[in-house]
C-alpha cells in the first residue's frame, strides 16, 4: 500500500514511517525539509498526493493551519484515505464536519490518530469495560526528559500556556487555565511526578462518548524547572494576555 507522510522526517512521523516500512508499505516522506522525499507544502500544490492509498499529516503544529482542513478535504475528493497525528482540541473535534463527505467518498477521515485522543480513548475503552456507568475520567502524561520532543509539540503547548479552556467537573462545564492546578502522580518504585491541566480532544470527546461526568487531562516533565517555568509563564499569560512570540518556541 502507497501511504504518504506528511512531515515525516519529524519525531512522531519518522517513527511511523520506519513501522510502515517495516510492515511491507511503500511509504513516501513528504515535506518541505531536505528530508523529504516528496516536496509539499501543506498550502501549496497538493497533486503530488494523488495515487497514494493513504495520506497521514504527522506535520503540525495544527492550530497553525491557516484552512485546517485544506488536505483532508483534497484526499477526500480524490479518494485518498486520510488520518493526522492533531492533538489540538478544536482540530480534531471540527472534523467531524467532513465525516458525511468521507463517507459518501468510500474514504475515512480520522484526526486524532497520536497519544491523545488516539491511545487515550482506547485505555479508557478497555478500562471501562464491564463497568456499568463512568463518573470520573483522570489522565496524565509525564514523559521522562529523554523522550524526544519535536518543535510542533513545544509550540502546541507554549501556544495555549496560559489560555483559558472548558472542561466537564461533575457534570457542570468550568473554565480553568492552561498549565494550572497541578496534582501529583504516583507511578510506582517511589516515583512521583507533577502534572498541570491542558487541553487536549479528550475533554470535549469524552464526557459524551464515555458518558462521563469529569473529564481531566494534566500534563508534566520530569525536570521541576521546566514545569514551574511553564507554570510561571501561564500566570502571567493569564493575567496580561500576552501572545506567546515564535522565538520562545
Amino acid at each position: 500500500m502507497k501511504v504518504i507522510v506528511i512531515g515525516g522526517a519529524g519525531v512522531f512521523g519518522s517513527r511511523l514511517v520506519t513501522l510502515l516500512r517495516r510492515d511491507g508499505h511503500d511509504v513516501i516522506v513528504a515535506g518541505r525539509g531536505p528530508a523529504s522525499v516528496l516536496r509539499l507544502d501543506r498550502a501549496g500544490d497538493l497533486t503530488g498526493l494523488i495515487g497514494a492509498a493513504v495520506v497521514v499529516d504527522a506535520a503540525g503544529p495544527f492550530h497553525g493551519y491557516a484552512d485546517p482542513y485544506r488536505v483532508a478535504r483534497f484526499c477526500i475528493a480524490h479518494g485518498i484515505h486520510y488520518l493526522d497525528l492533531a492533538d489540538h482540541a478544536g482540530f480534531c473535534a471540527g472534523i467531524a464536519a467532513l465525516d458525511g463527505d468521507a463517507k459518501a467518498a468510500g474514504v475515512f477521515a480520522l484526526s486524532g490518530v497520536s497519544s491523545v485522543p488516539g491511545l487515550s480513548s482506547v485505555a479508557v475503552a478497555a478500562l471501562a469495560e464491564g463497568l456499568d456507568a463512568i463518573d470520573t475520567i483522570d489522565m496524565a502524561i509525564l514523559p521522562g526528559n529523554r523522550a524526544p520532543r519535536g518543535r510542533s509539540v513545544v509550540d502546541s503547548i507554549l501556544h495555549q500556556v496560559g489560555r483559558p479552556f472548558a472542561i466537564s467537573i461533575d457534570g457542570q462545564t468550568e473554565s480553568v487555565r492552561s498549565w494550572s492546578r497541578p496534582q501529583r502522580y504516583d507511578l510506582g518504585d517511589g516515583m512521583r511526578r507533577s502534572g498541570w491541566m491542558i487541553e487536549v480532544p479528550d475533554q470535549r470527546l469524552f464526557p459524551a462518548f464515555f458518558d462521563a461526568r469529569t473529564v481531566t487531562f494534566r500534563a508534566g516533565l520530569e525536570l521541576a524547572v521546566m514545569n514551574q517555568g511553564l507554570a510561571a509563564l501561564s500566570w502571567v499569560r493569564g493575567v496580561t494576555g500576552m501572545g506567546m512570540p515564535g522565538w520562545l518556541v
